[in-house]
């Protein structure tokens, strides 16, 4: 836990009330509130902003988040949602059980790279939500649901300050280069080897680490920094999100802000709440729409194309030099034959991959 100032280094001194509150977060909270938690004073309008580091997927944040607001009793919650991210929030526990019944599909034939990249986050998040630590369904996301009851319920205000998913998804398929679609798809393949070969008790126990890990680390851990090693997705991804909403809890009202977000976001956020700029201008720009660059636009369906479309050309080219005189019909038989034997088993790797992930969770 600390108080940070951003213009300098120097702590920005606090009130009898918010040393109290500190003190009961520090004798009270289960879990080490340095690790996820930093309190910063906004000098824009004098409030004292609490953010609370989450890890999407695990109960532990839940907690954290439950025992900050009763503590801290804040004027404003805000959340690490976009407006088109509501729904979330109202939905009923029964809904969100039903759409946990209804495996989502990974939309792997299309021609956007940012289509395919959300049907995979779906994908991960749902799954995520039926193998928590503990023996019992756990919705991710579920600390921002706890904080959008607590204000509802406490008549607080409520920010949902974060960008628009789309166009941060926009925004970093417009830096890629071949470079990064490159370095992603070795990525995905080691991903869908190691999902494919290893027994689902290997995986449920790999999760659990992982989960743990990301529990215990602090916020401001270089480790946790540097997690995303492709600069131009970090720069998008985190940094101007950082920005982003920085800039909007700078302009949020109220004296006491909770601000219940990300661990990876925390010292981001920290570090440029105090920005001297205009909140409005910057968000506006950094919302600002770009057309899609060449590679943002075809560079999934030419490597979908490459992918499919190289062996099915290698059967053919084999197959002239071998029988010089096959007919043409034959040659492109055997290219659709390749072609299409290369789509569907490909489907079938990653239906696979479902199968064994949906092996791992709790009601099985």
């Amino acid at each position: 836990m600390s108080n940070q100032s951003n213009n300098n280094n120097n702590n920005e001194p606090l009130d009898f009330n918010q040393i109290e509150k500190l003190i009961k977060i520090r004798n009270h909270i289960k879990n080490d509130p340095q690790k996820f938690l930093n309190v910063v004073k906004n000098e824009n309008t004098g409030s004292t902003v609490y953010l609370v580091g989450c890890n999407h997927v695990s109960p532990e944040s839940m907690k954290n988040v439950t025992e900050i607001l009763d503590i801290v009793k804040p004027d404003t919650v805000f959340l690490e949602l976009s407006l088109d991210k509501r729904v979330l929030l109202t939905a009923t526990n029964q809904q969100l059980a039903r759409e946990l019944t209804k495996r989502p599909t990974i939309r792997w034939i299309n021609s956007s790279l940012n289509d395919f990249f959300l049907s995979v986050m779906n994908s991960l998040y749902w799954h995520a939500s039926k193998m928590p630590p503990q023996q019992q369904l756990y919705f991710s996301g579920t600390e921002m649901r706890v904080a959008y009851d607590y204000a509802i319920k406490n008549q607080c205000k409520l920010v949902l300050g974060d960008r628009d998913t789309k166009t941060t998804l926009q925004r970093v398929s417009n830096k890629f280069t071949w470079s990064n679609i490159l370095q992603y798809s070795i990525l995905g393949l080691g991903m869908v080897y190691y999902l494919a070969t290893s027994e689902p008790e290997t995986i449920r126990s790999d999760y659990h680490k992982q989960i743990k890990e990301l529990d215990e680390i602090a916020y401001n851990d270089e480790k946790l920094l540097n997690s995303i090693q492709i600069p131009c997705v970090k720069k998008v991804y985190v940094d101007e999100r950082d920005r982003y909403m920085a800039s909007s809890i700078r302009d949020s009202p109220g004296k006491s802000i909770v601000a219940v977000v990300g661990k990876a976001h925390v010292y981001g956020i920290g570090k440029y709440i105090n920005e001297p700029y205009e909140g409005f201008y910057l968000r506006a720009d950094l919302e600002n729409y770009t057309e899609p660059t060449f590679i943002s636009k075809y560079s999934y369906p030419i490597v979908l194309g490459t992918a499919l479309g190289t062996p099915a050309a290698l059967s053919v080219i084999s197959t002239k030099l071998v029988f010089r005189k096959a007919p043409k019909p034959l040659l492109f038989g055997i290219g659709c034959g390749v072609f299409v034997g290369q789509a569907i088993g490909i489907d079938y790797l990653i239906k696979r991959v479902q199968d064994k992930l949906e092996k791992v969770e709790i009601n099985n």
